[in-house]
């Protein structure tokens, strides 16, 4: 593991030339691959099992990372009992026909950030709220150290959460300078498909766009939109930094990714390989993706600095604006989506927890 790890960071450095697909899309949501299927060995051994792992990223993205650490990792730990086959770059559809396919059984297993699952069920969202973790870190780790009713919610509608993955937080990426609020009036941001996120984008004074992923750095050049407010591997891997030079150092919002598995298949799997699988997921994230999001973050400042790109930091009038201005976004979700309330109260408690720890 240490040596692959070693691999997997050395990457890092190359990572500004690997593609990231968001919207590549085969004819079906299952991309012509048919779910894995128990396969009773030859010898009267024991079964194997397929698990077919599919991603839209691409590359060095982190969940790329991940991937190509936990394939090995789950097959050495099972005694080769399960054969992990991976499908990177949106081989087994994009990012709803994945969760379509999650939910229908056509898709064993995949992974990308959570707010993709609030198009299946708005209370995935909830981590997207404004203001309410510290950062990525921070969600990341109450995320996993507690037992919480997110990621039961999960379950509630027909996804199997496996392990949570460490991302960067969102920021604002735009072709013209901001320096204030006044200056994201009007504004066109590609944003990801929250709820919460493009209601950001109103309460800033902007106006989103509902672009495909995969049609957004060519947006960016012919003017179409004016930034994107998403996270550094989205801008490094689609080079979006090439067309817009400046980058707004805020909301900074956290995100986090999800490890998911069709029901139709962890349902057909032995108690004691899913805690298996549950195990080697956790542990190939903290020895190979959690990390490699510092080194990654760390390359991306250089890369895009060395582009010629321009760090705006917010400065005390501009951030108290940004900050009274989001903090409405809670309210109005709270109030129009009720369903979540306990979702939230029991994320800002441990929130409050985990400070004051």
């Amino acid at each position: 593991m240490k040596r692959l790890l070693g691999s997997l960071l050395a990457t890092c450095m190359l990572f500004a030339l690997c593609a990231c697909s968001g919207g590549g899309t085969p004819a079906s949501g299952s991309g012509g691959v048919p779910s894995g299927p128990a396969q009773p060995a030859p010898d009267g051994g024991e079964t194997t099992y397929v698990l077919r792992l599919g991603a839209a990223t691409a590359g060095a993205h982190p969940h790329n990372v991940w991937m190509e650490a936990f394939e090995p990792a789950l097959e050495e730990a099972t005694g080769g009992r399960i054969d992990v086959q991976l499908y990177p770059a949106g081989q087994l559809g994009n990012m709803a026909e994945l969760i379509q396919g999650l939910r229908d059984g056509t898709v064993d297993s995949a992974v990308f950030p959570t707010t993709y699952f609030g198009t299946t069920f708005v209370g995935a969202t909830v981590v997207d709220l404004p203001y309410l973790f510290e950062d990525s870190d921070q969600l990341y780790r109450i995320l996993t150290e507690n037992d919480t009713k997110y990621t039961q919610s999960y379950t509630d509608n027909g996804i199997v959460p496996v392990t949570y993955l460490r991302l960067f937080e969102r920021q604002i990426l735009t072709t013209k300078k901001v320096e204030s609020m006044a200056g994201l009036k009007n504004v066109k941001l590609w944003s990801l498909p929250s709820v919460v996120i493009q209601q950001e984008v109103g309460a800033m004074g902007a106006v989103v766009s509902n672009l495909d992923m995969g049609e957004l750095a060519p947006s960016l050049q012919n003017g179409t939109v004016d930034g994107a407010l998403t996270d550094k591997a989205l801008f490094m891997s689609q080079s979006l930094y090439s067309s817009a030079k400046y980058l707004l150092n805020a909301p900074n919002d956290a995100m986090v990714s999800l490890y998911a598995v069709s029901p139709v298949w962890w349902e057909k799997l032995p108690a004691d390989l899913q805690e298996i699988v549950k195990q080697v997921a956790y542990e190939t994230v903290q020895e190979a993706e959690y990390g490699y999001i510092d080194t990654m973050g760390e390359n991306a400042m250089k890369v895009m600095g060395e582009a010629g790109l321009e760090v705006i930091e917010p400065d005390g009038a501009f951030a108290a604006e940004l900050e009274a201005a989001l903090t409405r976004t809670t309210d109005w979700y709270l109030e129009t989506y009720p369903e979540t309330q306990e979702i939230y109260d029991e994320l800002a408690a441990l929130v409050q927890a985990d400070n004051a720890a």
